[in-house]
């Protein structure tokens, strides 16, 4: 798909306020930013990938303007996937989180197994559970991005005892934010911030997800108080494995979702519609928006 991107090149110098991306512009607008590689946590990287937003918006594929299409607050719901998958692989999580420990509050209990055959998780809801998205009183399997009900458990593995799932109370309202797309706002208003949402997230959010730990910051002191268990598992997990492995695992599932599920499933149900990725968004003309 990039040897047919091309870039209004009087316009884009013009967004690129900085000059910084001066080089980088007069590359793709000649045609030559053909080439792309993907890292070892799946991401592909382009040139195209590596400009500015606004200079971006205004690439063109044969011509007609590109539109790009991302996810509210992917990264937080990718978190959230990351935590579920965590927790169904039976792997040692904070303060109650996947196995019982004795450190913490006892948020979940008893543990969710590992199904070894088909690589998912079973729940089984004893209660309301994600709103109304998972019915009490039924079995679900949690793949890499969804559940699907099942009608018998037991067939699923030969071997694994099915357990119940009590998730944290804060932890399912912060996955119903991610889902509504808000997380963000709500973060913001609890925090009192002013400023705009970039802002937030280049200077608390990244920080808080991706960076050591720092419990100075501001947003650290909302989701100690808001959402304790989201907080306990990001700590326990950078404790364990370092706090660069967190993204790592974030850009994992970010591909996997884009380029294996989005991007297979346009390459195989709609061959021509044009997708170029820009991690966890596409651009496309407008013709294939709503597809």
């Amino acid at each position: 798909n990039l040897k047919h991107i091309g870039l209004d090149l009087e316009t884009a110098l013009r967004l690129d306020i900085d000059v910084k991306q001066e080089d980088l512009i007069h590359y793709i607008a000649n045609g030559d930013a053909q080439d792309l590689s993907v890292c070892d946590y799946g991401r592909v990287h382009s040139a195209i990938t590596r400009l500015l937003r606004p200079v971006r918006q205004r690439l063109t594929f044969d011509g007609e303007r590109l539109h790009e299409l991302d996810i509210a607050n992917s990264q937080p719901l990718f978190l959230c996937l990351f935590i579920l998958n965590t927790i169904g692989a039976g792997s040692a999580g904070p303060a109650g989180f996947g196995t019982i420990q004795a450190e913490g509050p006892d948020f979940m209990k008893p543990s969710i197994t590992k199904l070894e055959e088909n690589k998912c998780s079973v729940f089984q809801t004893t209660g309301s559970v994600f709103g109304s998205s998972l019915a009490p009183g039924c079995s679900y399997l949690l793949h890499e991005h969804h559940f699907e009900r099942i009608s018998d458990a037991s067939t699923c593995t030969n071997k694994d005892l099915q357990s119940e799932v009590f998730l944290p109370e804060d932890f399912i309202r912060f996955w119903r934010h991610c889902g509504a797309g808000d997380l963000y706002p709500t973060l913001m208003t609890l925090m009192g911030w002013t400023g705009d949402t970039e802002t937030f997230k280049d200077e608390q959010f990244w920080t808080m997800l991706y960076g050591p730990v720092n419990t100075d910051l501001r947003l650290t002191q909302v989701l100690r108080s808001e959402f304790p268990s989201v907080w306990a598992f990001i700590v326990s997990h950078k404790k364990r494995h370092g706090y660069k492995q967190l993204s790592r695992e974030m850009q994992k599932r970010e591909s996997r979702l884009m380029i294996e599920s989005v991007c297979g499933r346009l390459m195989t149900e709609y061959p021509v519609c044009p997708v170029i990725t820009i991690h966890d968004s596409i651009l496309t003309t407008l013709p294939w928006i709503e597809t």
